[in-house]
């Protein structure tokens, strides 16, 4: 399950890597080429990926993760600070 989970992770990134400059170029209202094939094959490839990590993984890590509370908060922590932009200073 990790494995393919991991495997999708980097197919994901290749996807988004390609269309990441068009798409950023049409958040600024660019004219640009757009090629919506890729996007909905990106997006077909995210959508089941997230539902079986939802469906599959997430219930499986919490069943483990959960026998000791700490861990499941540890986890909650570490997915949402891989998100947060990085913090400028000392902690």
């Amino acid at each position: 399950m990790v494995q393919r989970l991991t495997a999708e992770h980097r197919q994901i990134e290749a996807m988004w890597k390609k269309l990441e400059s068009v798409v950023k170029a049409v958040a600024k209202s660019q004219s640009v080429d757009l090629d919506l094939d890729a996007v909905e094959n990106l997006v077909h490839a995210y959508s089941s990926h997230a539902r079986f990590e939802e469906e599959y993984f997430l219930p499986l890590a919490e069943t483990i993760l959960g026998r000791d509370g700490n861990h499941m908060q540890a986890l909650g922590l570490s997915l949402h600070l891989r998100r947060a932009p990085p913090s400028v200073g000392y902690i």
